[in-house]
């Protein structure tokens, strides 16, 4: 975690969150966005969605559809946090008073662009292209909090832990868990892909994933996926007490 040198030090986080496609990643995030925002901490959401690379890309590479890990843009992505790193720290507004951590101190950049989110929770993951310089803001109503001053980025994507220079950025991990029937079930049923398409193409290159983070000793905290979307309140309250423990220990030393 970072700490930003102004009138009080300023946490400024990076949490990742990731997990199968539909084990419950987006909204998840934006829960924890609207509860982040009520404790007073200024919150934004930047998933990996819609930075793939082109067909043709794909198909010259020898990649297997979006799904695999390799098919997303990751050093754009890691650029992408580093720009919100850049202007949490303060880098980029004439400040002089850097974050504390070397690795938001590389030259500042134009801050990426940022859209308000609405009020409405999703109830599904979507692949649909996003901006690539795009992302959620949570703009709280509460003007003090416990978390007051506190600025967090919710990093989200089915591959978020594939590229180690986008991990490294990560202060916080958080893998969303689901069993193989349950997101077959919402994939074929509620998503409407075919069941050879789920087992040649999701679960196999999801399963690649996960063996490839394990292989390299990523660290994480697990979350439990079962339960569906409208439990997602569930899965915010239990990243919340991490990033809230994350949040105090630094200025308790």
């Amino acid at each position: 975690m970072r700490l930003v040198a102004a009138e009080l030090f300023k946490p400024v986080l990076v949490v990742g969150v990731s997990g199968a496609s539909r084990s419950g990643k987006s909204s998840t995030c934006e829960r924890l966005r609207r509860d982040l925002a009520s404790l007073g901490a200024h919150c934004t959401v930047l998933s990996q969605d819609g930075r793939f690379w082109d067909n043709s890309y794909l198909e010259k590479h020898g990649f297997d559809k979006i799904e695999a890990p390799e098919a997303t843009k990751h050093a754009a992505y890691a650029h992408e946090v580093r720009q919100w790193l850049s202007t949490a720290s303060g880098l980029d507004s004439g400040s002089t008073s850097p974050a504390c951590s070397s690795s938001s101190s590389s030259t500042a950049r134009a801050a990426p662009i940022v859209h308000t989110a609405s009020s409405a929770t999703p109830s599904s993951e979507s692949k649909e292209a996003a901006p690539l310089n795009g992302g959620t803001e949570g703009q709280g109503k509460a003007e003090t909090g416990p978390l007051k001053g506190a600025r967090v980025l919710l990093a989200e994507g089915f591959v978020l832990f594939h590229d180690e220079a986008v991990v490294e950025l990560l202060d916080l991990r958080f893998w969303i868990t689901c069993s193989k029937e349950e997101l077959k079930r919402r994939r074929c049923e509620v998503g409407k892909d075919s069941p050879e398409y789920f087992e040649q193409h999701i679960w196999t290159q999801y399963d690649r994933y996960r063996q490839g983070v394990e292989r390299r000793g990523v660290r994480y905290v697990e979350i439990d996926g079962e339960r569906e979307d409208s439990d997602a309140a569930f899965r915010s309250q239990q990243a919340l007490q991490h990033i809230r423990t994350r949040i105090a220990a630094p200025l308790s030393d």
